[in-house]
């Protein structure tokens, strides 16, 4: 995971991402609704995204409120050194 994504979430911006599907980034941009996604190597497409978010304002203040939100109750700091905290106890 980017660790640029977590301000951007706080930040409460959306974005985009030529992450592979299948992938946890890719994932959380598609199931959380918080950014978009473009296959890598294909500039026509990520201007044509660029563009038709560009033309719908609403959609990106409405991803801005879900990547706050999303910041907010899955990727704080408690919730990070809790999953950190798990990943060592399965280790040890």
């Amino acid at each position: 995971m980017p660790s640029k994504l977590y301000g951007i979430l706080a930040a409460g911006r959306p974005y985009l991402t030529t992450a592979p599907e299948g992938g946890e980034l890719f994932g959380i941009t598609q199931d959380e609704q918080v950014g978009f996604t473009v296959p890598s190597g294909d500039p026509k497409k990520i201007a044509d995204v660029i563009l038709a978010a560009r033309a719908n304002s609403s959609e990106l203040c409405a991803m801005r409120e879900r990547a706050r939100q999303l910041a907010e109750s899955r990727f704080t700091k408690h919730h990070s050194v809790a999953a950190f905290a798990n990943v060592l106890t399965e280790v040890v």
